[in-house]
């Protein structure tokens, strides 16, 4: 138990390294050696983990991935209508960084690199769809689940809204680096999601 402990430990100090060099430089001009240094392992201890850059950097999208499906779990198990179901998911989105700064969203310059491996690199399309589609499979059920109960029309598109929530949350984030003043970016994008909602509410809205 004490070495997958270690071990465990080990490879997190990898990527966290690895995020923090990938926020300030950007992946492409982050090196291996630079991770290495920046990790306190031994180069050897670092490619036991990883074996090569896209390896590592295919670690760190799974990071994000897991950062939303928690959000999107912790989201379908609250109790309550599927309106604060999808307010807690907005919170849990919008309060979860990566690298945990006190601006928080310091993950948008990774996210964009990602994409633009993304379009460079089969690997990295086919690891970054597939998370997509996971997430979105989490997602539908939350939407669904609000037509089955009566909170949304019968002729709602679960999966058209999902799609267009999911583009407010990626479009708020990357919106914030543009913004001079200062937002309560939370808050913002639960009236986003509100505006949305209302817009296929089978109840009256407030």
């Amino acid at each position: 138990m004490t070495t997958i402990s270690s071990n465990t430990d080990r490879k997190q100090q990898v990527l966290t390294a690895a995020v923090q060099l990938f926020v300030s430089k950007g992946i492409q001009n982050t090196s291996m050696n630079e991770i290495i240094t920046a990790s306190g392992l031994s180069k050897g201890g670092v490619y036991h983990y990883f074996e090569s850059k896209d390896d590592l950097v295919l670690g760190v999208l799974d990071i994000f991935i897991e950062i939303q499906r928690n959000a999107l779990t912790l989201a379908m198990a609250q109790v309550g209508t599927t309106r604060e179901r999808l307010e807690t998911l907005v919170k849990s989105i919008a309060q979860s960084d990566i690298v945990h700064t006190a601006g928080g969203y310091s993950d948008i310059r990774i996210a964009l690199d990602m994409l633009t491996l993304a379009l460079e690199k089969p690997l990295f399309l086919a690891r970054l769809q597939a998370g997509y589609d996971e997430l979105m499979a989490l997602f539908y059920p939350i939407i669904e689940s609000g037509i089955q109960q009566g909170e949304f029309k019968a002729d709602t598109d679960a999966r058209k809204v999902a799609i267009t929530l999911s583009a407010i949350f990626d479009g708020l984030r990357m919106q914030q680096p543009l913004e001079k003043g200062q937002f309560d970016w939370v808050a913002i994008g639960l009236e986003a999601t509100n505006h949305v909602l209302n817009g296929i509410s089978a109840r009256p809205c407030d």
